[in-house]
């Protein structure tokens, strides 16, 4: 986790390979379909919250962040 300003900026979520189609259903069925897709990243949620798959975790980020992830993605 991740700390600016005194809140939360940034939160990984540690998973499994073998979990990924698992965890993308449910983040779909919570936030629709991913807004930007490529090998490494889906995208969801507006861009504040990504499922990686290149190393398996989900990422949370704070709107302050998005910015810079839409930059960098």
């Amino acid at each position: 986790m991740i700390f600016g300003d005194g809140i939360l900026q940034l939160a990984w979520i540690l998973s499994a390979k073998q979990e990924e189609s698992r965890i993308r259903d449910l983040l779909v069925a919570a936030f629709g379909s991913p807004i930007q897709t490529n090998e490494d990243w889906e995208t969801f949620d507006d861009g504040r919250i990504f499922l990686r798959k290149d190393k398996p975790e989900v990422l949370a980020s704070s709107n302050i962040l998005v910015p810079y992830k839409e930059k960098n993605f």
